[in-house]
């Protein structure tokens, strides 16, 4: 079972894995995290926590129901293994390239490189209160006097470049979520990932992942953004600001309700606001979508990075996935914007005729079957 953890949905996704097949998605199920105007993290824990305890419940009648009904394919009716994929706020990803000149040649081995990337870990861990856990760590390159090298033990080099990232997560928060899958699975059989991780991971498994891009998820309240050079991310960030917080705003502006606005926006994407909503009214969607652009500017001018033909914007949404392209497109005139397509994982993934298909739970569902044994930590 895969839990897409989001700031605004936990979407739970049984997913049929062996070594030797595609995946085959089963089964979705959806509980959305009522949003508000302020952040509450005490809200937002309580609200995901049920979100998770009814997803797995779902999840677990409908295996019951294999169980009684013949005319439904064959399927394992128990679950194997949990995969938590989190998004911000349940978890802080990092990207790091060390560079290391040496004196003389120097011969590297994989504890060399562990304990460096261990001592520069400590450094990246946010400052909290709460204990912090590591939960994934992946070593994406490493480059001997400037060349990336596959294998790299036991060679001699003048300068070593490792490109690395890790995520972190709450302890507590990490026990909440375990306690969530009691009498499903064992404590050893719920792993732990980040969303942007195993976003990239399946890019790659679809062609997508080659050359510089900047990955965008906009989910409910947060848009999460990774910088990938070469298939290694430079860069992850967020922003409190997502397709929920947009449809508030124009409801505060406009005087309607969530679910008006929601139709507003359509209106406004298709070009087909009349003259009765007024202009003002277009140019006030007009300043608070490039509002939510402008962030996104910010967050890649604080870290000097350049999005320069022929890089591209690879971006999925929640909802109005128009929308927002049309704004990136607006915005950015050097990259190309892409939007993440279904299509592109129909032939790598398989859905069954009633299960429901998401870009995101077949990234996915790819990433983790290419990890040998679907292990936790990626090495």
């Amino acid at each position: 079972m895969i839990l897409d953890v989001q700031s605004s949905v936990v979407r739970g996704s049984l997913v049929l894995m062996t070594l030797s097949a595609k995946p085959i998605v089963v089964f979705t199920h959806n509980s959305n995290i009522p949003g508000k105007a302020q952040f509450d993290v005490n809200y937002l824990i309580k609200t995901t926590l049920a979100a998770v305890g009814e997803t797995i419940s779902s999840a677990e009648k409908y295996l019951n129901i294999l169980k009684h009904e013949k005319t439904l394919k064959p399927l394992p009716h128990k679950i194997s293994a949990i995969h938590y994929a989190l998004l911000s706020p349940w978890i802080v990803s990092k990207a790091k390239v060390m560079s290391i000149d040496f004196d003389k040649k120097t011969k590297i081995s994989s504890q060399y490189i562990s304990g460096i990337i261990e001592k520069e870990r400590s450094k990246m861990l946010p400052k909290s209160d709460e204990p912090i856990e590591l939960i994934e760590q992946k070593i994406f390159d490493v480059r001997l006097n400037g060349y990336s090298v596959s294998e790299w033990e036991n060679r001699e080099t003048d300068r070593l470049e490792v490109s690395f990232a890790v995520s972190m997560a709450g302890v507590r928060m990490i026990e909440s979520f375990v306690r969530e899958c009691r009498g499903v699975v064992s404590q050893s059989h719920v792993h732990f990932h980040s969303s942007l991780l195993l976003q990239q991971i399946g890019l790659n498994k679809i062609g997508l992942g080659d050359g510089n891009y900047a990955l965008l998820h906009i989910h409910g309240e947060i848009t999460d953004v990774s910088v990938i050079d070469h298939e290694s991310c430079i860069f992850f960030g967020s922003y409190p600001f997502g397709v929920n917080t947009l449809l508030r705003q124009i409801s505060a502006q406009t005087g309607n309700d969530l679910k008006a606005s929601d139709s507003m926006l359509t209106l406004y994407t298709g070009g087909r606001l009349d003259s009765s909503h007024g202009r003002k009214t277009i140019e006030m969607i007009d300043e608070l979508c490039q509002a939510w652009a402008k962030e996104f500017q910010n967050i890649l001018s604080a870290v000097k990075i350049n999005l320069l033909p022929p890089s591209s914007i690879i971006f999925s949404a929640w909802a109005h996935d128009d929308c927002f392209g049309s704004v990136l497109g607006k915005t950015f005139t050097g990259p190309k914007i892409i939007l993440l397509s279904i299509d592109k994982f129909l032939p790598v993934v398989n859905f069954e005729f009633h299960s429901e298909r998401r870009r995101l739970t077949a990234l996915y569902a790819l990433a983790i079957h290419s990890m040998k044994g679907f292990s936790s930590v990626l090495k």
